[in-house]
């Protein structure tokens, strides 16, 4: 602790005091880890107090946004789908907070070349082939998994918790007599990350399963038969 505090106060000292809390947070962040492994016992940085900063206002500048419009191109997925939806939100002149938002009044926005450009790059971005839907900026939507009866749906509820508890990713289920909605979105990231696209491939692999059509020996749930209805496959 005593050590912390020694190169908080060097950081201060050399104009870093706000980059000396990030590192600060960053090491007690790692450490909590290592206590989560059983490495160490405790962390010993817990309730460390932090220097004090005075909050900077900085604007986004043009080569901020082609900067990271260039990285996102470059790295592809997800990243690319974050970069253009920065650019979409500073070509509408609307913060994050204000394009979620579902009490905002509605605005309309100028179509104009630069938007339908970047618009038109985000929807051909190459996704995950084996998720059915897409969701370009990170909306929370879900696909609808349609059942037999309760049964059916208690059925698909667990293997879904299953599946996401083994992943270590957790959706949002909505969960009705008759069907369950899959709500994925990775909330660190306050968006779509590959985990969303990876866990919904693996759960449509698995619920979407129809032995039937494999040739095989088995023969899947008889449907046709009210006494047995399972999943409504589309």
């Amino acid at each position: 602790m005593a050590d912390a505090h020694e190169y908080l106060d060097y950081a201060a000292a050399n104009d870093r005091a706000s980059s000396g809390n990030k590192e600060i947070q960053l090491l007690q962040l790692i450490l909590t880890w290592l206590v989560r492994k059983r490495v160490i016992t405790a962390n010993p940085l817990i309730g460390i107090r932090k220097n004090k900063t005075t909050p900077t206002r900085r604007y986004v500048l043009d080569d901020d946004l082609a900067l990271t419009l260039e990285v996102g191109r470059v790295q592809g997925g997800a990243q690319h789908i974050v970069a253009l939806a920065l650019q979409t939100a500073w070509l509408c002149a609307r913060r994050s907070v204000e394009v979620k938002s579902k009490s905002k009044v509605p605005v309309l926005i100028e179509w104009s070349p630069s938007l339908r450009e970047i618009i038109t790059e985000a929807q051909a971005v190459k996704r995950n082939r084996h998720a059915s839907d897409v969701f370009l900026f990170g909306t929370m939507r879900g696909q609808k998994y349609t059942k037999g009866g309760w049964k059916a749906t208690l059925m698909v509820v667990n293997t879904i918790g299953h599946l996401a508890e083994a992943a270590w990713h957790h959706p949002d289920l909505t969960v009705s007599y008759a069907f369950v909605i899959v709500k994925l979105c990775t909330h660190d990231a306050k968006g779509i990350t590959d985990k969303d696209f990876e866990l919904a491939a693996k759960i449509e692999q698995v619920i979407g399963w129809q032995p039937a059509k494999e040739g095989g020996s088995l023969t899947g749930t008889p449907n046709d038969d009210a006494r047995f209805k399972y999943i409504k496959y589309d």
